[in-house]
């Protein structure tokens, strides 16, 4: 029993070095911070970690925020014991791992963007298509823009000038029938010209051209368009010529201009039951062949900016045959 004393105190004493030991080194290490975010820090037991800086600092510092606390109270940062380390060290290292997770760049997968088929009966696919093309994709002025043009805000409209109950009712017979349009951002009747993106006048001839530049004297309407780099359109101006006395014809002035604005600045001489169609001013309101066209350039798969081959071979994945 005298024998084996000195190896029992020896033993006592090398627990009692060991333990204060372990708590310096606990204490030590409870000193080192690892940056989460700019305006955070967060104590671990875990040495030589760094979290690095995401490339949205935004999204870091969100995350940060909303996950720090939920760390400190699972990381103390004061009087940490060996015995508590060791008891939290897989927690601590399982909500490392899913800061990690959190705020690492990660590749981003592209998400097919939804789009409803169109069909326009009597028509092919073809045919559609390539209507859309000529009418969307190039304009009558003889500018060869081979880019889509598209309105991506919702859009005010401001009437001014020499126009009647007749006309103000069909703008807005054309705003109702444009915001049913899959993926069209909105459209509507501002009484402030201050918050309009489309201005249309009605005016005599002399006046619209002593105003609009390009307005000729033998017009009947004009249309014209300003895009961003981004080719969104961002502002559009309109004119009537408000002597036109046939309803007929006036209304589809309106519409022809009206339409043309939302990003189909072409006039073409392939079908005449279009509001498109250059030789003629007969229909009083736009044919299913033009919506048709509506329908293509406003489809969220159709985007701004995008060539004519592009928009084609876009086309071709949701526009079905009508014959």
């Amino acid at each position: 029993m005298n024998k084996r004393l000195p190896a029992v105190v020896l033993l006592f004493v090398f627990l009692i070095w060991f333990s204060a030991c372990s708590v310096k080194m606990s204490k030590e290490h409870s000193d080192e911070i690892i940056p989460v975010s700019s305006s955070r820090s967060v104590s671990s037991n875990i040495p030589n970690t760094t979290l690095l800086p995401t490339a949205d600092a935004t999204k870091e510092q969100t995350t940060a925020e909303q996950i720090a606390p939920e760390i400190q109270q699972s990381v103390p940062v004061e009087e940490t014991t060996t015995a508590a380390v060791t008891q939290d060290k897989n927690a601590v290292e399982e909500l490392l791992t899913e800061i990690l997770s959190a705020i690492k760049p990660t590749e981003t997968t592209t998400v097919p963007v939804p789009t409803q088929s169109v069909r326009v009966s009597g028509y092919s696919q073809k045919q559609l298509i390539n209507y859309f093309a000529e009418t969307a994709l190039s304009s009558e002025n003889g500018i060869n823009l081979g880019r889509v043009l598209k309105w991506t805000k919702r859009v005010g409209v401001f009437v001014s000038g020499s126009y009647n109950n007749s006309d103000l009712s069909l703008i807005k017979q054309l705003c109702a029938s444009l915001n049913g349009i899959d993926g069209f951002p909105g459209i509507y009747i501002t009484d402030s010209s201050s918050n309009a993106d489309i201005l249309i006048m009605f005016a005599g001839r002399l006046q619209l051209s002593s105003l609009i530049s390009d307005f000729g004297l033998l017009d009947d309407g004009y249309c014209g368009l300003v895009w961003s780099p981004s080719y969104s359109l961002r502002k559009a101006v309109i004119g009537i010529n408000s002597t036109i006395i046939n309803r007929t014809k006036r209304n589809s002035v309106i519409c022809e201009e009206f339409l043309q604005a939302m990003g189909i600045p072409n006039d073409s001489y392939t079908y005449k039951n279009s509001v498109f169609y250059q030789s003629s001013d007969s229909l009083a309101w736009p044919s299913k062949l033009d919506w048709g066209v509506v329908r293509i350039l406003y489809n969220p798969g159709i985007r701004p900016g995008m060539t004519k081959s592009e928009a084609k071979e876009t086309a071709a994945t949701f526009v079905k045959s009508g014959v």
